[in-house]
Formats: structure tokens, C-alpha cells, sequence
């Protein structure tokens, strides 16, 4: 078990940059051990460290193996998202906010959308899955960042092709990362084009299309020499798509059903 770090004299504020950074380089545990508090803040800093906080708690899901252990981190990325993600709501955003939301309600629905599709892999339930992807169209269909549509439409047309392969699927999965994998985006937005990279090679790979494993890799090197701390997330796709498996061999637990999320309004 990796020792946790104590910061006893840091001020909110310092834990919350501290619990970012965490969550960049994939240290999803230390990030959320940083976050116990987040009523101690307010207005953006509290929005933010909502959504750290959530995608903390999915990544310690699709990190673990155990059905078990990633139903306990879903729980608690929900009980974040059910009280904190109200707070986004377009009447309630703040002026200045930091560079980390982009454009805040799409980024609560695209965050929404990642806990429901991991939840959907837990369960194997097709109602969660369509919730998550109802959510990827809103952001498709009403965000005004490029980069964030381009990456949900990525997700999506990869979401199409898993669910039934074909040339004609796979074609368009290509189209979509040459979107979101311009030199553009992998400057401004190397988050978004290290993972849309780590999943592209992956599909690439399944397809035995090596030539294209080759570019999504090209692509991923060339993301992470702009901040090595994404490095971890082709390690991160490749062991989600591992538990995902290892989870479909057990029978959905009713109780991980119940973690779905009420409709949007």
C-alpha cells in the first residue's frame, strides 16, 4: 500500500491545487485524500473541487478490479455529483472562473457522462449506458469548446464501434481522432488528446491496424512531452478495459444499479 502524504498546515486553497495536480499524474487516491472538506469552500474553488473530487473517485473505479471496490468509489462520486453539481447550473457560474472549466455546465454533463459509462461497464445495464450517452449528445450538440465536443464525439463514434464492429465504424472512429488529435489541441488541451490517444491505439490495436497503433502512439508521445504527468493514462485505459472484463464475469448487484443518476432537466 502506497504511505499517504500529510499536509497538515495547507489552507484549503493549497489542497485543492494540491488535489488537481494529484489527479493529473493519475494519483487519484491522494487527490480525493485531499478533498474531505469541500463545504470549507466556496463559489468556483468549490465547483472545482467538486469535479476533482469526481473524477478521483472514477478513476479509483476503473482501477479496480473488484466489483466491490469500484461500487464503493461510484458511491461516492455520486453523493459529489447529486449535492455539489447543482451549484453549475448556468444561473449560478460565477465570473473568472479558473482555467480548469471550460465551459461549466457541458463539463458537469461530459463528467456525468464518464461516471454513468463506468457504472454501465460495472452493471452490464443498458439503461445507464443510454443515460451516458445522452449526455455526451447534449455536450455534443449545445458546447461551445471545440476541443470538449470534439472529444465526446470521439467517445461516442468509439462507443458505436464497440457495440457493433464494422469497417464502416472504425472509419469513423479514425475521422473522429483526427478531430480531437490536431496540433492545436494538443497544445492548448493535452488532456483531452492523451486520452482520446490512449483509447485510439487501443481500438487501432483490437483492429489490427498497426499503422494506426503507430499514429495514436506518435500522437500520445507527442501530448505527454507537453506535460509528462498525463503519461499515466494509456496505463490507465489499458487496466479499465482489463477490469471492465473481469467485472462482465460477475451478475450486476442491484445495488450497483441504484447508483444511475436522475435525468437532467
Amino acid at each position: 500500500m502506497t504511505e499517504r502524504r500529510v499536509y497538515p498546515n495547507l489552507s484549503s486553497i493549497g489542497k485543492l491545487l494540491g488535489a488537481e495536480s494529484a489527479r493529473i499524474s493519475g494519483d487519484y487516491a491522494e487527490a480525493s485524500s485531499l478533498l474531505p472538506a469541500i463545504p470549507t469552500l466556496e463559489g468556483k474553488n468549490r465547483l472545482i473541487a467538486s469535479r476533482v473530487l469526481v473524477a478521483s473517485h472514477v478513476g479509483q473505479a476503473k482501477a479496480s478490479e473488484q466489483p466491490d471496490v469500484a461500487g464503493y468509489h461510484l458511491g461516492e462520486a455520486r453523493k459529489v455529483i447529486v449535492k455539489e453539481y447543482s451549484r453549475g447550473r448556468p444561473d449560478r457560474i460565477a465570473t473568472g472562473l479558473d482555467e480548469f472549466v471550460h465551459d461549466t455546465p457541458n463539463d458537469l454533463l461530459a463528467d456525468e457522462a464518464k461516471y454513468l459509462l463506468t457504472l454501465a461497464a460495472l452493471t452490464g445495464n443498458s439503461e445507464i449506458l443510454d443515460a451516458a450517452q445522452n449526455r455526451m449528445n447534449t455536450v455534443i450538440e449545445t458546447t461551445k469548446d471545440n476541443a470538449l465536443r470534439a472529444a465526446m464525439v470521439f467517445d461516442m463514434q468509439r462507443l458505436r464501434y464497440k457495440d457493433g464492429e464494422n469497417s464502416v465504424k472504425y472509419e469513423k472512429v479514425k475521422a473522429a481522432f483526427s478531430d480531437i488529435a490536431t496540433d492545436t489541441y494538443q497544445h492548448d488541451r493535452p488532456e483531452l488528446v492523451a486520452v482520446a490517444a490512449s483509447r485510439y491505439l487501443l481500438t487501432a490495436q483490437d483492429r489490427e491496424d498497426f499503422r494506426e497503433v503507430e499514429r495514436g502512439l506518435v500522437i500520445f508521445e507527442n501530448t505527454v512531452n507537453q506535460d509528462q504527468r498525463l503519461r499515466h493514462h494509456l496505463i490507465d485505459e489499458v487496466t479499465s478495459e482489463h477490469n471492465a472484463k473481469e467485472w462482465g464475469k460477475h451478475t450486476a448487484d442491484e445495488n450497483y444499479v441504484a447508483l444511475s443518476l436522475p435525468p437532467r432537466s
